[in-house]
């Protein structure tokens, strides 16, 4: 089966490390849902074994952090992206709420590839990415690469 993928990172040894999904348009949406969400990814086939899992939205951001986790596992870390997504937004006057789904897709896109090739999270202050570090994802994709809209 093909399966489309918004954002996908290989580790440096190529081996697939990290899936994201971004959905817009979802406002409110609770770790509860994201659950359910990923359970219906994995169930359907859409979802493989993959050490992490990030579900980006513009107001929360779910990590799923071991490959070896149930199907209706909740997730590992709830995240407020704002500090993130505000630091690539800046001085453009547009709200996180307002991007569509290919807009937000570059933002994470690029604040991964941020993080994958530099030791810099940028203006994003260290206790609102700590997640990063305490959850391995940072160091298992340190000189990945990225692969934005990947079909597997």
């Amino acid at each position: 089966m093909r399966t489309r993928f918004d954002v996908a990172i290989y580790d440096r040894d190529a081996r697939l490390t990290l899936i994201v999904e971004v959905k817009v348009r979802r406002l409110g949406m609770t770790a509860a849902w994201a659950a359910a969400l990923r359970k219906d990814l994995r169930e359907s086939g859409f979802l493989p074994d993959v050490p992490y899992f990030l579900l980006a939205l513009p107001e929360r951001f779910f990590l799923w952090a071991g490959s070896e986790l149930p199907d209706d596992a909740p997730p590992t870390y709830e995240i407020d992206p704002a500090p993130i997504l505000d630091w690539y937004l800046g001085d453009a006057g547009i709200e996180a709420h307002e991007l569509d789904v290919e807009s937000l897709g570059m933002v994470v896109n690029a604040w991964l590839n941020r993080v994958t090739l530099t030791r810099e999270f940028g203006d994003v202050r260290p206790e609102n990415v700590h997640w990063l570090k305490e959850s391995g994802l940072y160091d298992a994709i340190q000189r990945g690469h990225i692969a934005f809209h990947e079909a597997a």
